[in-house]
């Protein structure tokens, strides 16, 4: 994003967030019909991503190694080696590395929409020092983020019509304070 260039992820690149501690490995990236697959790697206590629903897709994971904990709706639970667990379009969900090892995990989004995009543009505002003290996305700096993904990934409880104008104009008003958010 700090380039004003689309980068789109293809099967075999990695990507890092070495704020959070995390690698992301593309097995196969996807697109609106089709599904992106990738290997998440979580270091010893990652935070993971904050709750959010995919309002359009499927999200499977699968853990390899470690373990993850994983909260969808009302659920919580341990995820070990072996075990998968599916999240259906519009479930609130979170999960991090809560133990001392590491954590692999194979991650599944069904349709694929534009999951790769989104996790390397991320990634990169991580990598260019777009963080907030929290460690965390500033407000606009996450609004130009989500806003073209807002079909990907969304905030729970938000109406998605509420979230996409939202979006818009604080995506707007981020790219007049800094045209290169």
């Amino acid at each position: 994003m700090t380039t004003g260039q689309i980068h789109v992820p293809k099967a075999g690149d990695v990507i890092t967030n070495p704020v959070h501690g995390e690698t992301v490995r593309f097995l196969e990236v996807g697109s609106d019909t089709s599904i992106t697959r990738f290997e998440f790697t979580a270091e010893p206590q990652a935070s993971g991503p904050p709750a959010h629903i995919h309002p359009k897709s499927y999200e499977r994971f699968e853990v390899v190694s470690g373990a993850i904990w994983l909260k969808s709706g009302r659920n919580e639970r341990v995820v070990e080696p072996g075990e998968q667990i599916s999240v259906p379009p519009g479930s609130s969900h979170s999960w991090h590395n809560h133990t001392d090892e590491p954590a692999i995990v194979l991650v599944e989004m069904d349709p694929g929409f534009t999951c790769a995009q989104f996790l390397d543009e991320w990634y990169e505002l991580v990598r260019a020092g777009r963080l907030n003290s929290k460690g965390d996305l500033g407000f606009l700096h996450s609004a130009v983020l989500f806003y073209p993904h807002v079909d990907l990934m969304a905030v729970p409880g938000i109406p998605l019509r509420l979230q996409r104008t939202l979006m818009r104009s604080l995506s707007w008003l981020a790219r007049r304070r800094d045209p290169d958010p």
